[in-house]
Order: C-alpha cells, then structure tokens, then sequence
C-alpha cells in the first residue's frame, strides 16, 4: 500500500460509513475521480479526491497546500466533479490525524478558474475549534465544515 491508498482510502472509508452507498466505482482510468451511486436523495455524484500530507504551521493555526495540474483541471473541467482535499498528518497516526474538506461542485468556479486549465494552487487551513478555510488565488477565503463531508450525505 502506498501513501495515497492510504489517504484516498480515508475518504471512501468515511464515505462507506455513511451507510448509504449502493456502488463506488473509478470514471475511466483517472485514478482519483470517482462516482458514488447512493440510496438517498444525492443519486449519483462524483468526486475528485486529493491528498497532502505535509502540513506548515501558521502561528498557532496549520494549513496544507494542493496543487491542481493542468491535466487535473481538464478532469475537473470534463467531469465538474465535488473535490475532497485530504489533509493529513503524518506525525499523529492515532487519533484525529487531518481532515476531509469538501469544495462542493457548486462552489468549484468560486475557488477555482474554470476558463483556464493552468496549474492552480488551494490552501486549506485549519484553525483550532473551529472550521476550516480554503483561500485560492480566485478566492481569499471560503469557510468549510469540518464535518461537510459527513452533512453532504445526510
């Protein structure tokens, strides 16, 4: 198993938790994209998974960095996928070691630029007790549930 199973496998883990999920399947060889078929009222939905594992401190607050390549952002484009950004922490293997955050597909063109498909980088910090932020170079900050993962298939 490699780093990525391993974080990848976090979110379909929780995702499976759910309770609610009828198939999981990969969308044609893209590796990290992948559609979720529900019994509720989500249906189908699709989801762009991606992880870091190298957290930066900031002040008393943490944060990690996802770069989106351009073959990246022509999947996101082609698909208009929910993206989930894992971030982990590899120095606290027990207990909470990072969290799922969720950019749902109707915020995709507030965080990222859509009519381009450069290279483009979203930052994900977490402040303690408290929600997590994602600030782009399109937007300065978007506050995300630590728990939008588990409300989105409420």
């Amino acid at each position: 198993m490699n780093q990525s199973d391993f974080y990848i496998g976090a979110f379909l883990s929780k995702v499976v938790r759910k309770g609610r999920v009828a198939l999981i399947e990969t969308v044609r060889d893209t590796g990290k994209l992948f559609l979720v078929e529900t019994n509720g009222s989500s249906g189908s939905v699709k989801f762009y998974v991606k992880y870091s594992a190298t957290v930066r401190p900031s002040g008393s607050n943490q944060f990690w960095q996802f770069t989106i390549n351009e073959q990246e952002m022509e999947k996101i484009k082609a698909h208009s996928p929910n993206i989930c950004l894992v971030c982990g922490d590899p120095s606290k293997l027990s207990g909470k070691f990072g969290y799922l955050c969720l950019i749902e597909t109707t915020w995709l063109d507030e965080i990222l630029e859509l009519d381009s498909l450069e290279a483009q980088s979203i930052r994900v910090m977490n402040k303690p007790r408290s929600s997590l932020r994602v600030s782009s170079s399109k937007v300065s900050k978007r506050i995300v549930s630590k728990n939008a993962l588990d409300d989105f298939f409420k």
